[in-house]
């Protein structure tokens, strides 16, 4: 008597799934990058004079400013008396940042805020370009001041991406890994002249360090969102 015997091989199939919104190139995903929405963190700020002092930051999402409905983030403590600043923006779509206007608080001045900033149509900043590639845009700016009156220019930017992979120290630690864009900021009110900014994000500790933020000049990450 002859028994065959048929042998069964399965074969198992591992399926990997990309998110849509992981960058091409930094490879951090866009959305779950962000914070949670009243998740805050603390960063050191310098004074006017030769001291520093640390702010906490947070971010909300969908919130309602002049009839429109925008995201903000908002470092230090809003209200005259303090060094603080207040950011709105859009996300319309991944690596893409719409910038819609801001006011800057100062530890010289009461009352309101000391300058507030609105684009008249918020200013794109696509980061989907690669390392080296500069990328130009533009807008109109009005700047309403805290004792009365306004002045409206238009203003020009220029960024790209310094480098991929950087390693950053800030207060908060060593980050490897990190995203370090370049960016000018000029218009007819400078003349020839340019401002210049540079900032840093890593899928780790998100926003580490910004040179020319609005108010403070330079903010570096202390504690870590959450």
């Amino acid at each position: 008597t002859t028994t065959t015997t048929t042998t069964t091989t399965t074969t198992t199939t591992t399926t990997t799934t990309i998110p849509e919104d992981l960058h091409t190139v930094f490879g951090v995903p866009w959305w779950d990058n962000w914070p949670a929405d009243g998740a805050t963190a603390t960063y050191l700020i310098p004074n006017y004079d030769t001291t520093q002092e640390e702010v906490t930051a947070q971010v909300d999402y969908v919130v309602e400013r002049q009839g429109g409905t925008f995201d903000r983030l908002t470092v230090g403590t809003p209200e005259g008396g303090n060094n603080a600043q207040v950011v709105y923006f859009n996300r319309p779509q991944p690596w893409v940042l719409e910038i819609v206007g801001a006011e800057s608080y100062s530890a010289q001045q009461g009352g309101g805020p000391a300058l507030v900033a609105v684009f008249e149509e918020p200013v794109r900043a696509d980061f989907n370009a690669g390392i080296d590639l500069e990328v130009q845009t533009s807008g109109t700016l009005t700047l309403n001041f805290e004792g009365g009156g306004s002045d409206t220019f238009d203003i020009n930017f220029r960024y790209s991406w310094v480098a991929i992979d950087e390693m950053l120290t800030v207060p908060a630690g060593e980050f490897d890994g990190v995203l370090h864009v370049h960016s000018f900021t000029g218009g007819d009110f400078l003349g020839t002249m340019e401002f210049e900014n540079d900032f840093w994000i890593s899928e780790e500790g998100f926003f580490l360090k910004w040179i020319g933020a609005p108010g403070f000049d330079v903010m570096e990450l202390v504690e870590g969102w959450g």
